[in-house]
């Protein structure tokens, strides 16, 4: 009795010229699924065992995308991409929370408007093309420059004074305000 040879990855799935379409296929799958779940989130909120599964066939493909094996990244390429339907439809089966970012919109003073939310997790989930779309870690990315370039008197200032709000940012080059007299006070 003849025995029927085992399948290779190429009997599998069809020729790719390169293991780029699979590899964008993954990519794909993997970014709807951070955007629906969070980035790392999924992975949490599933039984360990199919996590640990997961984990292990991530590890495979990362092996192979690395050895640069097209056959095994095509193979391990597909068998993730299942990977994440199965991590999503056990995460919906178990009636886990999908991410929900909370998005507040300001228009700038040039009339565009920009969503901030709290996290970068959050803001990746929001994103689409033609969205600005900042998180307050990136603000405070912003922040801590500004204080940097101001000597500290940014942040110096609102903690002495923890009402007082920013109205302007003048650059001292640019402007024709006198640095030497200051504000007017209005008392």
């Amino acid at each position: 009795m003849r025995m029927k040879p085992l399948l290779t990855p190429s009997d599998i799935l069809p020729p790719i010229q390169n293991q780029d379409a699979a590899v964008e296929a993954l990519d794909q799958i993997a970014r709807e699924m951070e955007r629906k779940w969070g980035v790392g989130r999924l992975q949490l909120v599933v039984d360990p065992e199919l996590r640990e599964r997961f984990d292990r066939q991530r590890a495979k493909f990362d092996q192979a995308l690395a050895a640069d094996d097209k056959p095994q990244v095509r193979l391990h390429a597909e068998s993730l991409r299942r990977g994440w339907i199965a991590l999503d439809e056990h995460a919906t089966k178990a009636g886990r929370p999908i991410l929900s970012p909370e998005v507040w919109e300001i228009k700038l003073s040039t009339g565009e408007a920009i969503g901030l939310t709290r996290t970068n997790v959050d803001a990746y989930a929001a994103a689409h093309p033609g969205r600005e779309i900042w998180s307050l870690e990136e603000i405070a990315l912003l922040i801590e420059d500004f204080n940097k370039h101001s000597k500290g008197q940014v942040r110096e200032t609102k903690q002495h004074f923890p009402y007082a709000r920013v109205k302007a940012i003048r650059n001292k080059k640019d402007s024709n305000f006198d640095w030497e007299r200051g504000d007017d006070i209005p008392f």
